[in-house]
């Protein structure tokens, strides 16, 4: 979540995706598996992603009354893909895990992809959960962390990031 565009956007896509998807009544992953298809290099190193990170949160057997979500994208030379375990305890969202897979070609500090895949999502879920923009007077009202609310550590979900083996 902290880049410009490569973040927010296929925040949005990934979304419609899953509309579509829905109405046409196909799984949310085999789906974006379809759309990727092909043999191009590019289509393989994303799909290797999106099948980990599916296999890594159990895509194929949620846990009774979770739902999974899933979301994938190239950005920056990388291939990123993430699946979110959640449920409803009334009208509120309850994140219970995030998996994150990523082919960055090869990793010299697999700590450090870790890290940035981990440090992102503490952006991302601050955004989605807590994030708003307001204007007064024709100007943003929030002017920095103290009005714009990250997640604590103590409400984070656990996290699991897993790096596909790559010679790319």
């Amino acid at each position: 979540w902290r880049s410009v565009n490569s973040s927010h956007n296929p925040f949005m896509l990934d979304g419609m995706l899953d509309e579509i998807a829905a109405r046409a009544k196909q799984d949310p992953w085999q789906f974006r598996r379809a759309l990727l298809g092909g043999p191009k290099e590019n289509a393989k190193r994303q799909l290797a992603a999106l099948d980990l990170a599916a296999e890594k949160a159990g895509w194929k057997s949620p846990r009774p009354g979770h739902t999974l979500g899933i979301a994938s994208i190239e950005a920056f030379g990388s291939f990123i893909a993430c699946v979110a375990d959640i449920s409803l305890k009334g009208e509120t969202v309850v994140i219970h895990r995030i998996v994150t897979a990523i082919d960055c070609g090869t990793v010299i500090h697999p700590d450090n992809v870790k890290a940035q895949l981990e440090g992102g999502m503490v952006y991302g879920l601050a955004a989605v959960l807590r994030g708003e923009i307001t204007l007064e007077n024709g100007a943003v009202k929030q002017g920095n962390f103290h009005d714009y609310p990250m997640l604590l550590m103590a409400e984070m979900p656990r996290t699991e990031s897993y790096i596909v083996p790559s010679t790319a």
